[in-house]
């Protein structure tokens, strides 16, 4: 019961973080266009690029580690701060050389995107800290605030003058902000201390964090080069159109998102149960297959609402093609058909060849991507040339697990109050 519990309270999580960014972005799409759209897109997904990075090696540490030891807890501040403002600077420097090639990028709109990168990432360990004490309702409430106060200063500062791509990142720091405070306000008291960082066991958090972090990087990694590669092959506008798909399709890829964080702890609790690896494989087969099936069918209720509701919500300038949207809805499944495979080879300590394989996926996505758009096959041809690549990716990881027979690690990986700290709850 306990599970199911976990299981509902992360999906919701991940659908609320997915109806901010839904929002969010039909809001640009509404004031700016579909090149507005396609710029802050690419923004956006260094945000979520750096996220994936920080949340994988602070966010899981963190959950995984005793963040009650002293030394523990010094080395995630410690790391926090270096990783935050490091890939902060680090897409401040992005903005700079996509200016450098096709411009358009305000000097303030630059120095609030570095601004934003910083909050946004202190903002995601902040919401790991409080999955990892189970508060998923408070999480949902750190992504309102920071959704409702942004848009606020959206709509107030769309009242005085035009709104610009700065505009957005002015309120989206702000959003940042009210969203930190709220986290700290609504974590337990005895998660509320600090320590000295001269006491840090950097070392610790270095050996675990670096694969998850390695890991998790790597689809925002993806989308972030594919979005660039479309943009410059096909152009802002024809990228904006795809793109505009694609926040259609959110809710469906943020299911995987939260099915995967509850599938560390299950899959952990089945290999402690099920002596066999092909029992174990064939559990999994059966979570591919529901999984699938649910975000197929989000999906299609999505592909099916977008001439009446999508209309409304992206103005009539822009058309949500069926092809664009069935493009992403096949990503989206080939992503859902994945998933389980990784969490499985995850908890098995499997990590070094799940990332190999993983880096793999990722080169193969960009590389078949450039072959596609290249041969003139249109945007549309992105999402489907990645599907193919996570396919690919999802058998090989599938048959890796089930043929290793000697494949040893931790129980548990990744998994939210899997080892004990203050606050934390039982697996």
């Amino acid at each position: 019961m306990a599970s199911k519990v976990r299981s509902s309270g992360s999906l919701v999580v991940q659908l609320a973080q997915a109806f901010g960014s839904f929002a969010l972005q039909i809001l640009v799409l509404r004031a700016l266009g579909v090149d507005g759209l396609a710029v802050f897109a690419v923004l956006y997904g260094l945000l979520v690029l750096s996220s994936a990075v920080v949340g994988g090696f602070v966010g899981d540490s963190l959950t995984v580690l005793d963040r009650g030891t002293t030394p523990v807890r010094a080395a995630l501040e410690w790391w926090l701060v270096v990783l935050s403002v490091g890939t902060a600077l680090l897409a401040g420097a992005g903005v700079l050389v996509w200016n450098a090639v096709a411009g358009g990028i305000s000097g303030a709109a630059a120095c609030w995107f570095v601004i934003v990168s910083v909050l946004f990432l202190v903002e995601e360990v902040g919401r790991r800290w409080l999955t990892a004490v189970m508060r998923f309702w408070s999480v949902i409430a750190v992504d309102v605030v920071a959704l409702l106060v942004a848009v606020c200063v959206v709509v107030v500062v769309g009242t005085q003058e035009n709104i610009t791509l700065t505009t957005f990142f002015v309120a989206i720091a702000i959003g940042q902000l009210a969203g930190v405070m709220t986290t700290i306000a609504l974590l337990p008291l005895d998660e509320r201390w600090l320590v000295s960082v001269g006491v840090a066991d950097r070392r610790a958090v270095w050996e675990f964090g670096r694969w998850r972090a390695a890991q998790q990087l790597l689809r925002p990694a993806t989308l972030t080069v594919v979005r660039l590669q479309a943009v410059f092959v096909v152009g802002a506008a024809a990228y904006g159109r795809l793109e505009a798909a694609r926040i259609f399709i959110a809710p469906a890829i943020h299911v995987i998102s939260g099915a995967s964080q509850y599938l560390f702890a299950d899959l952990a609790r089945d290999r402690r149960a099920v002596a066999s690896r092909a029992d174990l494989v064939r559990r999994t087969d059966r979570r591919v297959a529901s999984l699938s099936g649910a975000v197929a069918a989000i999906g299609l209720v999505a592909i099916g609402l977008s001439t009446t509701l999508g209309q409304v919500l992206v103005g009539d300038d822009v058309e949500l093609g069926v092809p664009a949207l069935v493009a992403w809805l096949a990503f989206a499944s080939a992503t859902a058909a994945s998933a389980p495979y990784g969490a499985l080879a995850s908890v098995h300590g499997d990590q070094r060849t799940l990332t190999v394989l993983r880096v793999g996926e990722a080169l193969a996505s960009v590389v078949l991507v450039a072959v596609v758009l290249g041969a003139g096959a249109g945007a549309v041809s992105a999402p489907w040339a990645m599907a193919a690549a996570t396919i690919v990716a999802a058998v090989a990881v599938r048959r890796h697990v089930a043929a290793d027979r000697t494949a040893s690690g931790p129980d548990l990986v990744g998994a939210p109050g899997t080892i004990s700290g203050p606050g934390a709850g039982a697996p």
